[in-house]
C-alpha cells in the first residue's frame, strides 16, 4: 500500500506540477510524464531480472525500495521509475513465496494473502488520486510529494525488521536469461545450412534453454526458430 501511495501519490499529479512550480508548457509536460510512466512499465523487467539471476526477491525490494525513496527526495523521475520497477514485480512473488501449496492449512493463507495484498493496493491506489492530490494542490506540492516519502520510508524500515520471520528462496537464474540465450543462439545460426539430424539437436538445445517452451507450439515456429 505505501509503495502504491509513493509511485501514484507523485505521478498523479505530475502535470499540474510541472506546469504550476516548474512553469513548463502543456505539451512539454504531458510528454515528460509519458516518458516517466513509460518507464514505470519498462523496469519491472529490470527488477524482476536482477531479483531472480542475483539478489533474491528481499535484496531486491529492500535496494529498490530505497532507491525510489531517494529519488523522490530529489524528484529524479527515471530513478523512482526504476525504483518502482524493483518493487512492483517482487512484492507479490515473495510474498507467495512464505507459504507452501502441499500443506492445505497454507494453501487457504496463501489465497488470504492475496486478497488482502490486492485489496490495499486499491486502497493505496484510491489515496493517491484523492487525499494526496488534494493536498498538493490545496496544501502544497511540499507535502503531497513528502508524506509518501516518509510513508516509504517506514514501509522500509518495517520490510526489513520483519526479515527474521520470512522464508527465503535463492536466486535460480531468471527465465528471461535463457530466453535471451535462444535468441542469440538463432541469431548465429541464422544463415546455417542445416541437415536434419542438426536441426533435431537444434530444436532439442532450444527447449532445454527455455523454460516458458515457446518452442513446442508449432512444428513451423520450431523450425523457423532454430
Amino acid at each position: 500500500m505505501c509503495q502504491r501511495i509513493g509511485s501514484l501519490g507523485l505521478q498523479r499529479n505530475l502535470v499540474t506540477y510541472f506546469t504550476t512550480e516548474i512553469h513548463l508548457s502543456n505539451p512539454k509536460a504531458a510528454n515528460m510524464v509519458s516518458n516517466f510512466v513509460g518507464a514505470l512499465y519498462f523496469t519491472p523487467f529490470i527488477g524482476g531480472f536482477m531479483a531472480d539471476a542475483y539478489w533474491g526477491r528481499f535484496w531486491a525490494i529492500t535496494g529498490f525500495a530505497t532507491i525510489q525513496v531517494v529519488a523522490v527526495l530529489y524528484l529524479g523521475l527515471y530513478l523512482i521509475a526504476l525504483g518502482n520497477g524493483g518493487i512492483k514485480p517482487n512484492v507479490s512473488s515473495m510474498g507467495a513465496d512464505q507459504f507452501d501449496e502441499i500443506y492445505d492449512k497454507e494453501k487457504k493463507h496463501m489465497s488470504s494473502f492475496f486478497n488482502w495484498y490486492y485489496f490495499v493496493i486499491s486502497i493505496g491506489s484510491l489515496l493517491s488520486v484523492t487525499i494526496f492530490v488534494y493536498i498538493q494542490d490545496n496544501v502544497g506540492f511540499g507535502w503531497g510529494f513528502g508524506i509518501p516519502t516518509a510513508v516509504m520510508f517506514c514501509a522500509i524500515i518495517v520490510f526489513f525488521f520483519g526479515s527474521p520471520l520470512y522464508r527465503y528462496k535463492l536466486p535460480r537464474g531468471s527465465p528471461l536469461t535463457s530466453v535471451a540465450q535462444v535468441l542469440v543462439a538463432a541469431a548465429r545460426n541464422r544463415r546455417a545450412k542445416l541437415d536434419n539430424n542438426s536441426v533435431m539437436l537444434y530444436e532439442d538445445q532450444a527447449e532445454r534453454q527455455c523454460p516458458l517452451e515457446i518452442l513446442a507450439h508449432t512444428e513451423q515456429f520450431r523450425y523457423w526458430f532454430c
